[in-house]
């Protein structure tokens, strides 16, 4: 049989390329090695289970300092085999919903390992299968510094909450890691090779997420040299210093890569080879995010179904420490760098109802707005509910709303969001002042 489009590999870009087929009425086939691996790095070892800790690890330190609030939750204390169980559940729960999705809406599901050979041909199972379109979502895998560290997925494998817990980097998993087992009683210790964590992100949520770390006793210990990282000891030591793409079995020839090894691929996520895309954590440069590999791999299917490209839309990046992070569109440096006259302001949220509610922490939203135009042009959110909130700016970049567009809606009081008013109300003040 012919398959309209052929997919390797069963993680967020993975599905949503195949969903996204047959509701166009393609007919597709999606690959999966293993079948407890439905849903990639994403739901079996990733954003699910960590964010399932996260939740676990905040609940344990609200109770904990229930009696701030008059409640005497002294005795609380952490089950972690049934903690655990529980994740292994809500995985499987969700794993669960995903085959019956994929069935129901008539994609056909192999599990196995598949190989590209060639041109829309896929070796699986000894099976040889023909596709008029291709798509490469094989996704990534955890690197491992030193052969005695663990990676991120036995970190999550863990029977019991360690000790001491010394985590080698500071990017976004090892600053959730940090935040995830500091909750659940584990003394942590960051060590990292710059000079502060987050180094790519913007400098007042690093200073801001380092404060906050400080604060609840995690220990960073920045400038380590090769050496220094080699030699972290503790009873648990976690290299979380990143990942690599996926790409072994796979006709390498028919693709280029870039230096981080991963696919080059254009707008449309079409490789160099008419007819193979490729989406997600195996493209170069990929930001590693499940949401990016689901907006590419429908941009991936558009452009089989209607030979057109579709612009890709502003994407947020999150962190899931409390309170969260979350980013999209353009920073001021960014901004200047591109020839845009800018303002940023920065709205401090010590006067947020919801956030004196809740004992929420250091917290603030920075919003970037052209001069000229007055179009929302990016935001940088460090507060509570910051991974929802980030959406409606991502919606008022991609429709070039401005900063009084925005203002028009009436948020909640109290809730977070309402701060979202204020920093547009600041973002217009600063607007008027500098014209």
């Amino acid at each position: 049989m012919m398959y309209d489009v052929a997919v390797i590999g069963g993680g967020p870009g993975g599905y949503t390329a195949a969903l996204e087929a047959v509701r166009y009425g393609l007919s597709a086939v999606l690959f999966e090695f293993e079948k407890d691996r439905l849903g990639g790095t994403c739901l079996n070892v990733g954003c699910v289970p960590t964010k399932y800790l996260a939740h676990v690890s905040e609940l344990r330190r609200h109770a904990l300092q229930a009696g701030e609030y008059g409640l005497d939750l002294s005795n609380a204390k952490l089950d972690f085999a049934r903690t655990q169980q529980r994740n292994t559940e809500v995985i499987g729960q969700l794993r669960d919903g995903l085959h019956r999705r994929l069935a129901e809406s008539g994609v056909e599901l192999v599990f196995g390992e598949a190989s590209l050979l060639g041109a829309g041909q896929v070796l699986c199972n000894g099976i040889h299968y023909e596709a008029r379109n291709v798509i490469l979502a094989t996704g990534s895998r955890a690197v491992r510094r030193g052969e005695n560290m663990l990676v991120s997925d036995e970190v999550l494998a863990l029977t019991r909450v360690p000790a001491t817990l010394a985590i080698v980097g500071g990017g976004v998993s090892a600053v959730e890691f940090a935040q995830i087992f500091n909750g659940l009683g584990s003394q942590v210790s960051l060590y990292i090779r710059g000079e502060r964590i987050l180094r790519k992100w913007d400098r007042d949520i690093s200073i801001g997420l380092t404060q906050n770390l400080k604060k609840r006793g995690v220990r960073i210990h920045p400038g380590c040299d090769a050496a220094a990282l080699d030699a972290v000891q503790g009873e648990v030591v976690a290299s979380l210093m990143g990942r690599k793409p996926v790409l072994a079995g796979q006709s390498l020839s028919l693709f280029s890569q870039g230096e981080d090894g991963g696919i080059l691929v254009d707008n449309a996520c079409q490789t160099q080879t008419p007819g193979l895309y490729a989406v997600g954590d195996c493209t170069s440069n990929s930001p590693m995010l499940a949401h990016t590999a689901m907006e590419q791999a429908k941009r991936a299917v558009f452009h089989i179904r209607y030979h057109k490209t579709q612009p890709a839309g502003p994407v947020a990046q999150c962190i899931y420490t409390a309170p969260e992070i979350a980013c999209t569109g353009l920073t001021e440096k960014e901004a200047a760098l591109r020839g845009m006259d800018a303002v940023c302001v920065r709205q401090p949220l010590y006067a947020n109802a919801r956030t004196l509610i809740e004992g929420g922490e250091r917290s603030f939203i920075k919003l970037v707005a052209e001069k000229g135009s007055r179009r929302v042009l990016g935001a940088q959110l460090m507060c509570g509910r910051a991974t929802d909130m980030i959406s409606e700016v991502g919606g008022a970049i991609a429709n070039g709303l401005t900063v009084e567009d925005m203002l028009k809606i009436a948020r909640p009081h109290p809730s977070f969001a309402e701060a979202l008013t204020d920093a547009l109300t600041a973002a217009a003040t600063a607007l008027d002042h500098a014209v």
